[in-house]
């Protein structure tokens, strides 16, 4: 994983705010994304406000190094997590693949932190070296990093990388 500092300004960061939260309207759908927690799905084909995301050339250089010679953007969502939302369940991204693992990256992330990403709001956590386990191990808080970030910036792991949000919200 890398967490990439200033790949946005405070300005944009901005205009994702007001332009995705009033698109926001559902929360709670499942206990594993979140009872007080809101999801924007498919945020591409609603707004043009995270175009700059999707072909940042810092992330895309990183994508190109790991999987070119292609590769497909599957998801796009906006993600809002309020204050008392429980801790996620740690998971794999690429969990739908049966193929045993360790294996060769099949996938990508890049979380993307609007507002800054803190001790006290609940923001995504990675598990290093994670994706060269089998599948059996468990993550301690030993082995657990915390993507402290400010807003503007990102992090870019691997699939195959278990991650999870702790306890919090904003």
């Amino acid at each position: 994983y890398v967490i990439i500092k200033d790949l946005l300004t405070p300005s944009q960061c901005n205009e994702i705010k007001t332009t995705c939260l009033p698109l926001m309207a559902h929360t709670g759908r499942n206990e594993f994304e979140g009872e007080k927690t809101q999801r924007l799905y498919n945020v591409l084909a609603k707004t043009r406000c995270i175009d700059s995301l999707a072909d940042h050339p810092r992330i895309l250089g990183l994508m190109d190094l790991i999987f070119r010679p292609n590769y497909l953007l599957s998801q796009s969502q906006v993600i809002n997590i309020f204050a008392g939302e429980k801790q996620q369940a740690y998971h794999y991204d690429d969990s739908f693949y049966h193929i045993p693992r360790p294996r060769a990256p099949l996938g990508a992330a890049s979380i993307w932190a609007i507002d800054d990403f803190t001790e006290e709001n609940g923001a995504t956590v990675v598990v290093p070296t994670s994706h060269k386990w089998d599948g059996q191990q468990r993550p301690t808080s030993d082995n657990v990093i915390k993507a402290v970030m400010p807003a503007g910036s990102a992090i870019f792991f691997l699939g195959g990388f278990c991650t999870g949000a702790w306890e919090g919200g904003y």
